[in-house]
């Protein structure tokens, strides 16, 4: 109870006095007292020894230095996405030319965000929503569609084609599960 007051409770020890101080309360009913006062419960939900919850603690602090470290990785475009927070992210080299992949990134991210806010086409905003409901972050989602439109771009100037707005529709409505390959993705086959 001490420690979720803020209390150290190594040097309660002095505030024990009660015996030398008689209009003092003694000291458990004290805790008892304050801890009733400010949790609105006279003891915790859950008791724990202090090597567990120090644990604990760590644990979430080192899970949360994972996550930020990722997003910044994701953010600088040094790894490859990742959707579900898994241990498989790869690093990938640096080209010789990173501020100009990071400039085509961020400009790719921002035409996801324009055809998603204005509705043009209308799958991409659509792709995004869906995405999102389906519980990844904006910010995943919009990667996830970035990608996607850069591979038409790619299949665009490889093969000296005008955009096929079918088949960019059909690769953001497969999203997550198809990230847009050169190849059509065999249907499996119903029995």
């Amino acid at each position: 109870m001490a420690r979720e007051l803020g209390l150290n409770p190594g040097k309660l020890g002095k505030l024990a006095n009660h015996d030398q101080e008689p209009w003092k309360a003694p000291l458990p009913e004290f805790l008892e007292r304050l801890y009733a006062k400010r949790f609105g419960r006279s003891a915790p939900l859950r008791v724990a020894p202090i090597e567990v919850r120090a644990r604990e603690v760590a644990a979430k602090k080192a899970e949360r230095r994972e996550r930020r470290r990722r997003a910044r990785m994701l953010e600088r475009g040094e790894a490859e996405f990742d959707p579900g927070g898994r241990e498989d992210v790869r690093r990938v080299s640096d080209p010789p030319d990173v501020e100009g992949r990071r400039n085509l990134r961020r400009s790719l991210l921002e035409v996801v965000e324009t055809q998603a806010g204005e509705g043009d086409p209308p799958e991409a905003g659509r792709a995004v929503e869906r995405l999102v409901s389906e519980g990844y972050s904006r910010a995943d989602a919009v990667v996830l569609v970035a990608r996607v439109l850069a591979a038409e771009m790619f299949a665009i100037l490889k093969e000296d084609r005008e955009h096929d707005g079918a088949k960019y529709a059909k690769a953001l409505d497969a999203l997550p599960r198809l990230l847009y390959e050169d190849t059509p993705a065999e249907e499996p086959e119903q029995e």
